[in-house]
């Protein structure tokens, strides 16, 4: 095995390919967010592809449109963006390896130089959240961060996945590729916020202020998520919402013209 550091990316990589075929930029946005304190680069996900496929971890395919099943091709450094990825039964395998999970993981330590702060506390003052000086990654999930003080903080891929966020203050934050899934948002400040390639998929956002929030398709083209999202009496005065992807149950404030793009259930399956 290689440093902690590129070990850990190359398993959440290996991840991202075992259930679909992938490429980069999906490859790039579930790294972040399975490993989102490492804030790992391009060229750190493209070198965990291209070990995973000299250890036999994974294939290259080029899917153009083609009556034959997909076929493994030659992997090219240069064409790496052109193509996409999927584990082989090795890589399967190897990523259900809970040992090597654990093991993997508990040499990574995430520290305050790292992801920019260290506590999260609300408007009071009182302490709500802090990085913890073990191995691992912390988890947020189902954290309760109400009325917590995050204006401006930098928490790029970070998990919300159903946290309790209602009254806190995110304005001017960085929740980019951030995952929000059912989270309570409920009459936060989200003025400004980048929330661009974020997943609101079921968010509560009643009475939350997104004034000039960017719900937006995110640097590499990939949309943001807000199926079943409620904005019901949200102040979204100039948001962004460039291709995000919503359906029927999702829920804008009365008056307000939804975004022009549409997609199906996200509940339901697209195989």
């Amino acid at each position: 095995m290689g440093d902690s550091r590129s070990d850990f990316i190359r398993m959440c990589a290996l991840t991202c390919i075992c259930d679909d075929y992938e490429n980069l930029p999906i490859i790039w946005k579930g790294v972040t967010q399975f490993a989102w304190a490492l804030r790992p680069v391009q060229r750190e996900i493209e070198k965990a592809i291209e070990e995973l496929i000299r250890d036999g971890c994974a294939h290259a395919y080029d899917l153009e449109p083609t009556p034959d099943p997909p076929s493994p091709v030659r992997f090219e450094m240069s064409e790496i963006e052109d193509l996409w990825y999927y584990a082989t039964p090795k890589g399967l395998e190897q990523n259900e390896d809970e040992k090597l999970w654990r093991e993997v993981e508990s040499r990574i330590s995430v520290t305050a130089d790292l992801v920019g702060w260290k506590e999260i506390r609300n408007l009071r003052g009182e302490l709500l959240f802090q990085l913890e000086k073990k191995p691992g990654m912390p988890d947020f999930k189902n954290v309760d961060l109400r009325e917590a003080n995050m204006r401006g903080l930098d928490v790029t891929g970070i998990p919300l996945d159903y946290c309790n966020l209602a009254g806190a203050d995110l304005q001017s934050a960085r929740l980019y590729w951030s995952v929000l899934l059912g989270a309570n948002l409920e009459g936060a400040n989200l003025e400004g916020t980048n929330l661009k390639g974020a997943n609101l998929n079921s968010a509560n956002c009643r009475h939350a202020n997104l004034r000039n929030a960017d719900i937006g398709q995110d640097d590499l083209g990939g949309a943001s998520m807000i199926y079943g999202a409620d904005f019901t009496d949200a102040n979204l005065s100039g948001t962004i919402f460039e291709n995000a992807l919503y359906d029927a149950e999702t829920k804008f404030p009365a008056g307000f013209a939804p975004p022009a793009r549409r997609r199906y259930d996200w509940r339901a399956p697209q195989k």
